[in-house]
């Protein structure tokens, strides 16, 4: 029977690394799709179609739409998942060694984001004529949370490179030493 009494605490059991892999494999799965900066993109249209006037001219077309319903979907569905792994006790000792912040996903109200991720949609897609802008109450709420998405996502992905680039050097330094 395996214990988790290691003498070394840096030394990680299959179970942590199971945890591990199987949130790397959600999140590079995520990155494969769409890019931090596509992430950014659509993230920063619909906030801002969702504090103030659209100074945007003409309707987005059916695609446009259809694209952002997808990514707003995609997201909804990391953190929900990725929230799931994140509360595993295995990954929270594995986590808190990190200096990324990968474990906040665990702490997310994910339904209060899902609906301020559907309200800037809502914006994005329906510009009406007559919107002056939202209460600063409001405009704050939703910024921080569209800001810390775009946090959390952006440690992921800085996490995800630095275990890529680890892996490489670690396969050229391998390379370099056979004869």
């Amino acid at each position: 029977m395996q214990t988790n009494n290691c003498k070394n605490p840096n030394t990680q059991l299959p179970n942590q690394v199971a945890a591990v892999t199987e949130f790397r494999k959600l999140i590079e799965a995520y990155f494969d799709m769409i890019g931090l900066s596509e992430v950014n993109k659509f993230l920063t249209e619909m906030l801002s179609a969702a504090i103030g006037p659209d100074p945007r001219s003409g309707k987005h077309k059916p695609i446009t739409i259809a694209n952002a319903l997808y990514d707003v979907n995609n997201i909804i569905s990391l953190l929900i998942k990725a929230k799931l792994l994140a509360n595993e006790e295995i990954f929270q000792r594995y986590a808190i060694n990190l200096g990324y912040h990968l474990q906040a996903v665990g702490q997310f109200d994910v339904e209060h984001l899902s609906e301020l991720l559907y309200v800037g949609l809502n914006a994005y897609i329906f510009q009406e004529d007559d919107f002056e802008g939202a209460t600063l109450k409001f405009s704050a709420e939703i910024t921080a949370a569209y800001k810390m998405i775009y946090d959390w996502l952006s440690d992921c992905d800085a996490w995800c490179n630095a275990v890529e680039y680890n892996e490489y050097n670690n396969e050229t330094i391998g390379l370099a030493a056979t004869p």
